[in-house]
Protein backbone atom coordinates (compact mmCIF):
# COMPACT_ATOMS: atom_id res chain seq x y z
CA UNK A 1 0.00 0.00 0.00
CA UNK A 2 1.19 3.61 -0.75
CA UNK A 3 2.33 5.65 1.99
CA UNK A 4 0.23 8.29 2.51
CA UNK A 5 2.34 11.61 3.69
CA UNK A 6 1.60 14.57 5.95
CA UNK A 7 2.27 17.80 4.17
CA UNK A 8 4.68 19.93 6.85
CA UNK A 9 4.58 23.36 5.35
CA UNK A 10 5.92 25.87 8.14
CA UNK A 11 2.69 28.24 7.28
CA UNK A 12 -0.78 26.64 8.62
CA UNK A 13 -2.27 29.47 6.82
CA UNK A 14 -1.67 27.29 3.61
CA UNK A 15 -2.92 24.04 5.15
CA UNK A 16 -5.78 22.11 5.15
CA UNK A 17 -6.87 18.80 7.27
CA UNK A 18 -9.55 16.46 6.87
CA UNK A 19 -12.81 16.32 8.51
CA UNK A 20 -15.21 13.77 8.83
CA UNK A 21 -18.66 12.96 9.81
CA UNK A 22 -18.13 9.77 11.93
CA UNK A 23 -21.78 7.71 11.66
CA UNK A 24 -20.90 5.54 14.74
CA UNK A 25 -20.71 8.16 16.84
CA UNK A 26 -22.30 10.93 14.81
CA UNK A 27 -20.10 13.41 15.16
CA UNK A 28 -17.37 15.66 13.42
CA UNK A 29 -13.70 14.52 13.92
CA UNK A 30 -10.63 14.81 12.36
CA UNK A 31 -8.91 12.40 10.29
CA UNK A 32 -5.83 11.07 11.46
CA UNK A 33 -4.30 8.54 9.17
CA UNK A 34 -5.26 5.08 7.38
CA UNK A 35 -3.86 2.22 8.87
CA UNK A 36 -2.60 -0.66 7.00
CA UNK A 37 -6.10 -2.42 6.63
CA UNK A 38 -7.53 0.92 5.08
CA UNK A 39 -9.47 1.55 8.29
CA UNK A 40 -9.87 5.56 9.04
CA UNK A 41 -8.46 6.32 12.08
CA UNK A 42 -9.51 9.83 13.49
CA UNK A 43 -9.33 12.60 16.50
CA UNK A 44 -11.31 14.41 18.29
CA UNK A 45 -11.42 18.08 16.07
CA UNK A 46 -10.15 20.25 19.05
CA UNK A 47 -6.98 22.29 18.88
CA UNK A 48 -4.57 19.59 21.27
CA UNK A 49 -5.00 17.30 19.00
CA UNK A 50 -4.14 19.57 15.98
CA UNK A 51 -0.01 18.10 16.04
CA UNK A 52 -1.82 14.50 14.93
CA UNK A 53 -4.58 15.80 12.38
CA UNK A 54 -3.55 14.49 8.82
CA UNK A 55 -2.78 18.12 7.17
CA UNK A 56 -2.37 18.84 3.35
CA UNK A 57 -1.23 21.10 1.13
CA UNK A 58 -3.96 23.93 0.68
CA UNK A 59 -3.04 24.65 -3.19
CA UNK A 60 -6.35 22.45 -5.17
CA UNK A 61 -3.93 20.33 -8.15
CA UNK A 62 -2.31 18.93 -5.06
CA UNK A 63 -5.21 18.90 -2.62
CA UNK A 64 -7.44 16.94 -5.66
CA UNK A 65 -4.33 14.58 -6.55
CA UNK A 66 -4.06 14.06 -2.39
CA UNK A 67 -7.33 13.06 -1.51
CA UNK A 68 -8.49 10.74 -4.61
CA UNK A 69 -4.65 8.50 -3.73
CA UNK A 70 -6.56 8.64 0.28
CA UNK A 71 -9.87 7.56 -0.71
CA UNK A 72 -8.23 4.50 -3.27
CA UNK A 73 -6.48 3.48 -0.24
CA UNK A 74 -9.17 3.97 2.02
CA UNK A 75 -11.69 1.07 3.04
CA UNK A 76 -15.85 1.55 2.43
CA UNK A 77 -15.31 5.23 1.71
CA UNK A 78 -18.87 5.14 0.96
CA UNK A 79 -19.78 5.02 4.77
CA UNK A 80 -18.30 9.24 4.95
CA UNK A 81 -18.70 12.42 4.69
CA UNK A 82 -15.42 14.17 4.06
CA UNK A 83 -15.17 17.77 4.49
CA UNK A 84 -11.84 20.17 3.73
CA UNK A 85 -11.12 23.06 6.46
CA UNK A 86 -8.13 25.78 6.76
CA UNK A 87 -5.95 24.06 9.96
CA UNK A 88 -6.36 27.40 12.04
CA UNK A 89 -10.23 27.70 11.96
CA UNK A 90 -10.73 23.63 11.91
CA UNK A 91 -12.12 23.72 15.43
CA UNK A 92 -14.59 26.17 14.50
CA UNK A 93 -15.69 24.88 11.56
CA UNK A 94 -16.32 21.87 12.64
CA UNK A 95 -18.63 22.58 15.45
CA UNK A 96 -20.60 24.66 12.22
CA UNK A 97 -20.70 21.76 9.94
CA UNK A 98 -21.95 19.48 13.19
CA UNK A 99 -24.73 21.73 14.12
CA UNK A 100 -26.13 21.60 10.17
CA UNK A 101 -25.76 17.96 10.24
CA UNK A 102 -27.62 17.59 13.18
CA UNK A 103 -30.21 20.49 12.21
CA UNK A 104 -30.15 20.36 8.46
CA UNK A 105 -31.86 23.54 6.92
CA UNK A 106 -31.88 24.83 3.20
CA UNK A 107 -29.81 27.68 5.22
CA UNK A 108 -27.11 25.44 6.05
CA UNK A 109 -26.82 23.68 2.66
CA UNK A 110 -24.80 26.59 1.62
CA UNK A 111 -22.68 26.24 4.20
CA UNK A 112 -21.89 22.61 3.82
CA UNK A 113 -21.30 23.31 0.27
CA UNK A 114 -18.20 25.22 0.90
CA UNK A 115 -16.76 22.50 2.48
CA UNK A 116 -17.78 19.03 1.63
CA UNK A 117 -15.55 17.75 -0.94
CA UNK A 118 -16.33 13.87 -0.93
CA UNK A 119 -19.14 11.85 -3.90
CA UNK A 120 -18.48 8.67 -2.61
CA UNK A 121 -20.11 6.54 -5.63
CA UNK A 122 -17.13 8.31 -7.92
CA UNK A 123 -14.05 8.94 -5.30
CA UNK A 124 -13.37 12.12 -7.14
CA UNK A 125 -14.45 15.78 -5.95
CA UNK A 126 -17.61 16.21 -5.36
CA UNK A 127 -19.20 19.36 -8.00
CA UNK A 128 -23.04 17.61 -6.94
CA UNK A 129 -24.59 20.81 -4.30
CA UNK A 130 -26.08 19.50 -1.36
CA UNK A 131 -29.66 20.81 -2.83
CA UNK A 132 -29.26 17.53 -4.72
CA UNK A 133 -29.59 15.79 -1.64
CA UNK A 134 -31.03 12.16 -2.28
CA UNK A 135 -34.90 12.34 -0.74
CA UNK A 136 -35.44 10.83 2.39
CA UNK A 137 -38.79 10.23 2.28
CA UNK A 138 -41.65 10.24 -0.12
CA UNK A 139 -45.23 11.99 -0.51
CA UNK A 140 -46.52 8.67 -0.94
CA UNK A 141 -45.44 8.40 2.88
CA UNK A 142 -47.64 11.33 4.63
CA UNK A 143 -50.48 11.00 6.27
CA UNK A 144 -52.13 13.63 4.10
CA UNK A 145 -55.65 13.13 6.20
CA UNK A 146 -53.42 14.41 9.16
CA UNK A 147 -51.91 17.39 6.91
CA UNK A 148 -55.48 18.78 5.96
CA UNK A 149 -56.32 19.25 9.80
CA UNK A 150 -53.44 21.42 9.67
CA UNK A 151 -54.75 22.87 6.75
CA UNK A 152 -52.23 22.00 4.26
CA UNK A 153 -51.86 19.64 1.33
CA UNK A 154 -49.86 18.38 -0.79
CA UNK A 155 -50.86 20.81 -3.68
CA UNK A 156 -50.63 23.43 -1.23
CA UNK A 157 -47.15 22.95 -0.13
CA UNK A 158 -45.82 22.10 -3.84
CA UNK A 159 -47.43 25.96 -4.85
CA UNK A 160 -45.49 27.50 -2.18
CA UNK A 161 -42.25 25.38 -2.95
CA UNK A 162 -42.14 23.66 0.65
CA UNK A 163 -42.65 20.00 -0.03
CA UNK A 164 -39.43 19.46 -2.00
CA UNK A 165 -37.18 20.59 0.86
CA UNK A 166 -39.49 18.53 3.32
CA UNK A 167 -38.83 15.53 1.83
CA UNK A 168 -35.01 15.89 1.79
CA UNK A 169 -35.41 15.88 5.47
CA UNK A 170 -35.05 20.01 5.41
CA UNK A 171 -36.97 22.83 7.12
CA UNK A 172 -38.86 24.94 4.53
CA UNK A 173 -37.15 27.73 3.83
CA UNK A 174 -40.12 30.08 3.48
CA UNK A 175 -42.48 30.25 6.41
CA UNK A 176 -46.08 28.14 5.46
CA UNK A 177 -49.39 29.26 6.73
CA UNK A 178 -50.83 26.89 8.97
CA UNK A 179 -54.46 26.47 10.67
CA UNK A 180 -54.71 24.06 14.09
CA UNK A 181 -58.13 23.20 15.06
CA UNK A 182 -58.51 22.25 18.51
CA UNK A 183 -62.29 22.06 18.57
CA UNK A 184 -63.62 25.23 20.33
CA UNK A 185 -60.00 26.69 19.26
CA UNK A 186 -59.02 27.71 16.03
CA UNK A 187 -55.55 29.28 15.47
CA UNK A 188 -53.80 30.06 12.61
CA UNK A 189 -50.22 30.66 12.22
CA UNK A 190 -47.30 31.14 9.58
CA UNK A 191 -44.55 28.24 10.42
CA UNK A 192 -41.73 26.51 8.60
CA UNK A 193 -42.16 22.94 8.56
CA UNK A 194 -40.30 19.83 8.66
CA UNK A 195 -40.92 16.10 8.74
CA UNK A 196 -39.77 13.59 11.19
CA UNK A 197 -40.21 9.45 11.85
CA UNK A 198 -41.63 9.01 15.15
CA UNK A 199 -40.86 6.03 17.16
CA UNK A 200 -44.13 4.10 15.36
CA UNK A 201 -41.78 4.53 11.87
CA UNK A 202 -44.48 6.73 10.69
CA UNK A 203 -43.84 10.01 8.67
CA UNK A 204 -44.84 13.41 10.89
CA UNK A 205 -44.82 16.62 10.00
CA UNK A 206 -43.07 19.05 12.93
CA UNK A 207 -44.50 22.63 12.92
CA UNK A 208 -41.75 25.11 13.84
CA UNK A 209 -43.29 28.40 15.04
CA UNK A 210 -42.22 31.91 14.59
CA UNK A 211 -41.72 33.77 17.91
CA UNK A 212 -43.39 37.45 18.10
CA UNK A 213 -42.45 40.30 19.70
CA UNK A 214 -44.86 40.18 23.03
CA UNK A 215 -47.13 43.07 22.82
CA UNK A 216 -46.66 45.36 25.93
CA UNK A 217 -50.09 47.39 25.29
CA UNK A 218 -52.47 44.29 27.00
CA UNK A 219 -52.45 43.45 30.64
CA UNK A 220 -50.41 39.60 30.95
CA UNK A 221 -51.96 37.76 33.64
CA UNK A 222 -53.47 40.62 35.14
CA UNK A 223 -50.36 42.58 34.74
CA UNK A 224 -50.02 45.59 33.40
CA UNK A 225 -46.74 46.70 31.48
CA UNK A 226 -45.46 50.08 32.53
CA UNK A 227 -43.62 52.50 29.65
CA UNK A 228 -40.36 51.45 31.55
CA UNK A 229 -41.89 48.00 30.61
CA UNK A 230 -41.97 49.04 27.39
CA UNK A 231 -38.54 50.29 27.09
CA UNK A 232 -36.75 46.67 28.01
Amino acid sequence: MEDIQNTQHPDPSLINILLVFNPKTNKIEAVKTIDDKGDLKTVPNTKKNQNQFLKIDKQGDLFSNFFSNFLSQLKNPTLFNFFKSPLKESENIGKQIQHHLTHPSTEGEEFLNTYKILNPNTNTMSTTPLSEKEYQYSADQIDWNMMSKFGLTQEKLEKANALDPMLKGFKTNGLVPVTINLGTVLTRMDARLSLNTNDAGDVVINIHGIRKEPNFNFKFLGHEFTAEDKKI
